[in-house]
């Protein structure tokens, strides 16, 4: 095994897959900054086809093969690629557990989500936006639950913006700040300002 030609490999790919990333991205900014609402449905239609092509490759397993080899070389390594490798693995072992229709199926209902949410907004219609926050609701905790997360679904979406806290840690750190915290919001909200 030459340990830098299949980190070089792996990077080349993760690169290719960052572009195809960024199409999907261009799609979504399009829909929310220039399409016409009429083509609201298809657009969702586009960007779920694109979703399941783009997670097919990024769980592809070439690069699940790679990983392991480099997994196996890890000494070998510098500080840097092990952190690319211990990074890609974790996104790769989450992606592969999440079934291609299912990607496809929160994409287009992401699309649909952010439709239901702008004509809310424009109607000031928030009932009306219940059902699609339902709906992404579960979808989240469907998410979730793929990728093991049964008894507490929130751990995962802490987890994705703040790797290694949980609702638990969470709880106990506003239980301590809770005393201090009710007579401020209590003085706030007495304020005349």
């Amino acid at each position: 095994m030459s340990g830098d030609s299949t980190y070089e490999k792996l990077v080349s790919e993760l690169k290719r897959l960052d572009r195809l990333s960024s199409i999907l991205g261009l799609l979504e900014w399009d829909e929310q900054v220039n399409l016409p609402q009429k083509s609201a449905g298809l657009r969702g239609e586009q960007m779920a086809h694109f979703a399941a092509l783009l997670h097919r490759e990024t769980t592809s397993s070439q690069i699940g093969d790679w990983l392991s080899e480099l997994e196996e070389a890890l000494p070998r390594l510098t500080p840097e690629q092990k952190v690319v490798v211990r990074e890609t693995r974790k996104d790769y072992d989450r992606q592969v557990k999440l079934p291609p229709e299912f990607v496809s199926r929160r994409t287009e209902a992401r699309s649909r989500g952010y439709h239901g949410w702008a004509q809310a907004r424009e109607e000031s219609d928030f009932k009306r936006f219940a059902p699609v926050l339902k709906e992404q609701l579960e979808l989240a905790k469907e998410e979730a639950t793929y990728l093991g997360f049964t008894e507490n679904p929130y751990d995962y979406w802490i987890d994705q913006f703040d790797p290694g806290m949980t609702s638990e840690i969470i709880d106990r750190l506003f239980e301590e700040l809770k005393p201090d915290l009710l007579p401020l919001v209590e003085r706030i909200l007495a304020s005349p300002v």
